[in-house]
């Protein structure tokens, strides 16, 4: 009869012990996974992006307005944690611009009665994007942030 030891035991070396793929970590790879595009072949046209349309460069321009505007609006955050999120935010803009904008224009349109409403309505909004989507806390916490510490007057 042998005795099996600890040293003689490998569970790495049986078969499916760590066969999960690790997920890729390395900054270069997740930028060119980002720009990589799907093409059709066959019959069919080719189908690729060729990068940024105008309407995509019109609506970074608008977004950049408009958070410039927000940004220069009062808050209650003191100067150091605001300076931290407005590099935040003007670094790392999301790749769901639509959505972005419509969270501004909301906060720029809303009037003195409305703004507190709208205030907590945006904030709500943020906060359920963020419980639903992986990824995006980069640029939703510092907008989070700054729209809950805007001091609207009354």
């Amino acid at each position: 009869m042998t005795v099996v030891t600890s040293a003689q035991t490998s569970y790495q070396n049986q078969p499916g012990y760590n066969d999960c793929l690790l997920p890729p970590t390395n900054a270069s790879f997740l930028a060119s996974a980002a720009k990589s595009s799907a093409t059709i072949t066959g019959d069919s046209k080719t189908a690729a992006s060729d990068g940024s349309t105008e309407s995509e460069v019109d609506l970074k321009d608008l977004i950049d307005a408009q958070l410039v505007k927000l940004l220069t609006m009062p808050t209650s955050l003191p100067d150091r944690e605001f300076t931290h999120y407005k590099a935040k935010l003007t670094t790392n803009l999301p790749r769901d611009l639509h959505l972005v904008q419509a969270w501004l224009s909301a906060l720029d349109e809303s009037t003195n009665e409305s703004a507190k409403e709208k205030q907590q309505e945006v904030r709500q909004q943020v906060i359920d994007y963020m419980l639903h989507h992986n990824g995006v806390s980069i640029w939703a916490l510092p907008l989070r942030k700054v729209v809950e510490s805007l001091v609207i007057s009354e």
